[in-house]
């Protein structure tokens, strides 16, 4: 059990998790490889305010609010200065999708259409043909 530090009233934590923040606000923390954010209990006193990219350890009650929070380290400068990277393919849809948009003002464009370009696109990111 931990003790809240406000009232002094037990608190059971049943689980705890690591990761690394990917965002932070008022309300709580959006890990790195989770669809979902992990809210702060109200019942619980201030917590401390963790960076996006330090690892962190959430102690969660049984309704899954966070009650503990612990930096278990910074991050590097690097890590929190880097954006998300997008994958090769994902990169060559969106240029072909904006390619295929300014095309479509001029001509028909089909989704196979644009399908072809951002394959052609993610051929030549990956070094092949130019």
């Amino acid at each position: 059990m931990t003790t809240n530090g406000n009232s002094g009233s037990q608190v059971r934590v049943v689980e705890h998790i690591d990761g690394i923040v990917q965002s932070v606000n008022e309300r709580g923390v959006h890990l790195v490889g989770e669809d979902m954010w992990r809210n702060f209990s109200k019942y619980t006193g201030p917590l401390a305010t963790p960076a996006q990219g330090q690892h962190v350890r959430l102690g969660l009650d049984g309704s899954g609010f966070v009650r503990e929070l612990l930096v278990l380290d910074e991050p590097s400068p690097a890590a929190a200065a880097r954006p998300p990277t997008a994958s090769p393919r994902a990169v060559a849809l969106l240029a072909a999708a904006i390619f295929c948009g300014g095309k479509a003002l001029n001509t028909e464009v089909a989704t196979a259409d644009v399908l072809k370009v951002a394959a052609a696109f993610q051929r030549w990111l990956e070094g092949g043909d130019s």
